[in-house]
């Protein structure tokens, strides 16, 4: 074993890991956001676009990015648990995001600006598989939710200024301010994540991993089934704080991976292709998608709602997104809290319910003053917040799956589990669902209108949540064993 490395007590630390997992999300959130306002300029002022054929290219560059991270979800999830630690993967991705940036700035062919945003998207399928899967080495799937709303508030903070900032910075200076910025961030996040040591890493170094305040100890990181992470709330029913001796040999066969069903060549490649026969993990990647298509017809109907209603121009129907960001940065982290402790299924059902209202008052305003537009922003801010509870609450949901067939399987998953895989397939079904939204809304709207379309999708809320109510979360532990299932 080589000699320690320096620091290795604050480079291993929680904090330190989380932080430098936020900082990376949103890092690539912002230099995706920050391209799109200057993406129709640079088209037509420095590649030489006719200005007929920019929204053509302008739609075929968002579309490319969102089809790289689609496909390279899985590719990322798959390499990246067949690694003895995250730290290569993750560097990857940045250096797929450092080469997108310079070919985005540099570059005057229109075809190396689609080869940037196919790298940009791979980069992000690195950030959301494997950063999330480092989180849940980090602190565990029983104190994810809180982490991830964290990470939720630095996406959307990324999403909210990078426009802003972009425009200005083109508008002032060209491509050299942006070019810097960009080059400034991905420098602050290289050296993150150089710095950072994991906790299985720094465990071999120091024997055991040292406890402390959030982090997760030796028996944790193992996969061991008698670990306090080992347990899944959502199996122990009205008991998750309470003991129940029973409860470490009833996870591993409700389980159990049996051997026939180990032989197929896709779950060899990709084992977690076996865990989606589990009703929980199917409804949680549902709503997953879900919460990506009600966010993707937010962010196609609400500028153009805005400027019907009260006549704003392009700016400030922009800022009439700022509600559904800043109910997010600030309930985000509140709510996954909610989620450690009380469980996925509460936060997401009750949430599901608040959608289903606040989509419906989406027809209420009017058009008018300032009473209308406040009104408008309370019910969109209202609506973030059922997103964001939701979205955490499904990710923790699904990690207490894959978590206990990884504890109950661990010579099938391996020594870092199918985590990376598993928000590999998060990611996709976001951005699917990110995709859906607009598609929908477009569809829909010019034929049944603005109040008319939400309440289809109120309609669709309501239903996911008596879906959630009956999935999320389970069978209690000892009903499922009273059936000695294998597969639950």
């Amino acid at each position: 074993m080589p000699a320690q490395p320096f620091g290795l007590w604050w480079r291993s630390h929680t904090m330190f890991i989380l932080t430098t997992v936020c900082i990376g999300v949103f890092t690539d959130m912002f230099l995706y956001s920050l391209i799109i306002p200057v993406l129709p300029f640079m088209l037509h002022d420095r590649l030489g676009v006719p200005k007929s054929s920019v929204q053509q290219h302008v739609s075929g560059l968002l579309s490319v990015y969102a089809a790289s991270t689609l496909i390279g979800s899985p590719v990322v999830g798959i390499i990246a648990d067949r690694q003895q630690t995250r730290r290569g993967p993750y560097l990857t991705g940045l250096i797929a995001l450092g080469a997108a940036t310079i070919l985005l700035f540099s570059s005057r062919h229109l075809s190396l600006l689609y080869v940037a945003r196919v790298l940009q998207g791979i980069s992000a399928a690195v950030v959301w598989s494997v950063g999330i899967a480092l989180a849940v080495d980090t602190v565990g799937v029983k104190n994810l939710g809180k982490t991830l709303g964290t990470m939720s508030s630095a996406t959307l903070a990324g999403v909210l200024f990078a426009p802003m900032i972009g425009g200005i910075l083109y508008d002032k200076t060209g491509v050299l301010g942006p070019t810097v910025l960009s080059t400034t961030l991905i420098t602050i996040d290289l050296v993150l994540r150089l710095l950072v040591v994991e906790k299985k890493t720094a465990a071999e170094y120091e024997g055991n991993l040292a406890e402390e305040s959030g982090g997760v100890v030796a028996g944790e990181v193992s996969g061991t089934p008698d670990s306090p992470e080992g347990r899944d709330p959502s199996m122990e029913g009205d008991h998750m704080h309470e003991s129940n001796e029973s409860e470490p040999l009833l996870q591993p066969v409700a389980f159990k991976i049996a051997p026939d069903q180990r032989r197929s060549w896709i779950v060899r490649l990709m084992p977690i292709v076996i865990c989606l026969g589990n009703s929980r993990l199917a409804m949680a990647l549902t709503l997953t998608t879900m919460q990506g298509m009600i966010l993707g017809a937010f962010e196609a109907t609400i500028p153009i709602r805005t400027a019907e209603l009260f006549g704003f121009d392009s700016f400030h129907s922009g800022l009439m997104m700022m509600p559904v960001v800043v109910s997010s940065v600030i309930f985000g982290p509140i709510l996954g809290y909610v989620v450690d402790k009380t469980g996925p299924k509460v936060v997401a059902a009750s949430t599901l319910v608040l959608q289903a209202c606040t989509l419906v008052l989406l027809r209420l305003p009017r058009p008018g003053g300032a009473d209308q537009i406040a009104l408008f922003a309370i019910i969109t801010g209202l609506c973030s917040i059922s997103i964001s509870g939701c979205s955490s609450a499904t990710a923790v949901e699904s990690g207490l799956v894959v978590d206990s067939y990884h504890k109950a399987n661990p010579e099938f998953f391996g020594r870092l589990g199918p985590y990376a895989q598993l928000y590999a397939l998060s990611a996709m079904a976001y951005t699917l669902g990110l995709g859906i939204g607009p598609e929908i809304t477009g569809q829909l709207q010019p034929w049944l209108g603005f109040g008319n379309t939400f309440i289809i999708l109120a309609v669709i809320s309501a239903l996911t949540a008596v879906m959630a109510v009956r999935y999320v979360g389970g069978k209690p532990a000892n009903r499922s064993a009273a059936k000695g299932q294998t597969l639950p």
